[in-house]
């Protein structure tokens, strides 16, 4: 299995990507055929998959009492939607051309604001995050960051959540785990 993960890894690259010193062979490759992508996930972690409705796909990915924790992150999902309700919001192509042109912001508890602009699969794609305070636990906050990106009328949200003081610590995973999305033939 190792050798099988590593060589994935050697075909699809690093696209541009920093390299992540945690990154090891406890990584599997996740392909899902209804959302039409394939992804590198931590190895062992237990995938719950949601299809139908509006979802085009949703697969959430939870660390287990088995499974290696990465840090203070609790959950990975990707959710696909081709078809977003009326109430939704960051679904339509406005919504995400004006995500696109708003300035980069540092996060703090309270709201949502834009980390970045960037490129996921050749898609262009806007980095977002959330912190909530957590107000039993002075300093902590309950924290999410999405990649969300777009591809034939299609809405991709590639999202990462966990709790602890901050979040940027935890972006090595994320941003590696990214640089391993692909599209599906």
């Amino acid at each position: 299995m190792a050798v099988m993960v590593i060589l994935l890894w050697l075909q699809y690259g690093q696209k541009g990507k920093p390299a992540v010193e945690e990154i090891t062979p406890e990584y599997q490759v996740f392909q899902n055929e209804d959302g039409k992508y394939r992804l590198m996930v931590p190895a062992g972690w237990q995938e719950e998959a949601t299809s139908g409705g509006k979802f085009v796909s949703r697969t959430v990915f939870l660390s287990t009492e088995s499974s290696k924790k990465i840090g203070n992150i609790g959950e990975f999902s990707v959710t696909v939607i081709s078809s977003p309700s009326a109430e939704q919001k960051m679904a339509t192509k406005e919504e995400f051309e004006w995500w696109m042109s708003q300035p980069v912001k540092e996060a703090s508890a309270g709201g949502i604001v834009k980390l970045e602009n960037d490129t996921v699969s050749g898609q262009p794609a806007v980095r977002l995050a959330e912190m909530i305070a957590i107000p039993e636990k002075k300093g902590v906050n309950y924290w999410s960051v999405t990649s969300w990106f777009r591809k034939d009328e299609t809405n991709y949200y590639i999202n990462m959540m966990g709790n602890g003081a901050d979040f940027k610590k935890e972006m090595g995973p994320f941003l590696w785990m990214l640089s391993k999305f692909s599209f599906l033939p």
